[in-house]
């Protein structure tokens, strides 16, 4: 019978307190959905991968972990997908607004139009209503591109509000 000594026990305790250490990290990133690998779990755990390797049953666990967390979504790839749904509907609002732009922009065209033409072929009115005129369509055209720098601004504040709750409710969901 071999006794044990101090330093026998104490390597013993350490080596199963750093066992328990990599399958604590194991089930947390495995409920989590994340990558898991030999070394993410050993960073997780937060011991040297030859631990994982030096020691067969923690290896095969990893392994297996590993090949059926493939199947489950990441936590980056949900981030993604929530940035790209997010970017999907910015960008359907912004052609909602070009569309509604490039109207605008064709109505003020054909009444330009219509106007010179009106006023070439000498049916126009008297010269101060016409600059009159002038002016009022100029502060219209300040007024349209004003409130279009505005929609098109509240519309990417509210977007960037919009990722910041995603984001702020995946950065709280931990």
């Amino acid at each position: 019978m071999t006794l044990e000594t101090p330093l026998t026990r104490g390597r013993r305790l350490d080596s199963s307190r750093r066992q328990d250490a990599v399958r604590r990290a194991l089930a947390d990133m495995t409920a989590v959905g994340e990558h898991i690998t030999v070394a993410a779990v050993a960073r997780q755990a937060g011991v040297h991968r030859s631990l994982i390797y030096r020691h067969p049953q923690l290896q095969a666990a990893v392994k297996a972990s590993g090949s059926t967390s493939n199947n489950l979504p990441t936590r980056q790839d949900a981030v993604t997908t929530a940035s790209l749904k997010a970017t999907v509907a910015n960008e359907r609002d912004r052609n909602r607004r070009l569309a509604a732009r490039l109207a605008q922009l064709e109505r003020r065209l054909s009444e330009s139009l219509g106007r010179e033409a009106f006023h070439d072929a000498g049916l126009g009115a008297h010269d101060e209503t016409t600059t009159l005129q002038r002016r009022i369509d100029e502060l219209e055209r300040a007024n349209t591109d004003l409130n279009h720098q505005l929609r098109e601004l509240t519309a990417e504040l509210g977007a960037a509000h919009h990722v910041n709750q995603q984001l702020t409710r995946q950065l709280n969901g931990r």
